[in-house]
């Protein structure tokens, strides 16, 4: 239930051109197409705030939820792992930083 609200939440923040798929048991990777890293940020910025205001009811009870979000500029010298490897080395940061944010690859720690 928690992971079909996730889901709605950033369907509602997202372009038609952009994608979203589950990626593993809690994450999801995103596309958004031809868009600039801050306009990038900027998105995943109100996906979070989003998510962060979202309460899942579970047997009765409220469940809340935060997300940790990393993004990264595809860079195209570079294979899709190497990319998507950049925007989970981003996220991990936040996780190990703060959680409940939005971190940019590159972004110093």
């Amino acid at each position: 239930m928690v992971l079909q609200g996730v889901a709605q939440a950033i369907k509602e923040c997202i372009r038609k051109e952009d994608m979203v798929a589950r990626w593993g048991g809690e994450e999801f990777l995103l596309f958004f197409a031809e868009t600039p890293l801050e306009d990038a940020r900027m998105t995943a910025e109100r996906i979070r705030e989003k998510i962060n205001g979202l309460s899942v009811d579970y047997k009765g009870m409220p469940v809340s939820t935060t997300v940790t979000i990393g993004v990264a500029e595809y860079d195209h010298s570079m294979n899709g792992d190497a990319n998507i490897r950049r925007a989970d080395d981003a996220m991990y940061r936040g996780k190990r930083l703060a959680r409940d944010c939005v971190v940019a690859d590159g972004s110093p720690e």
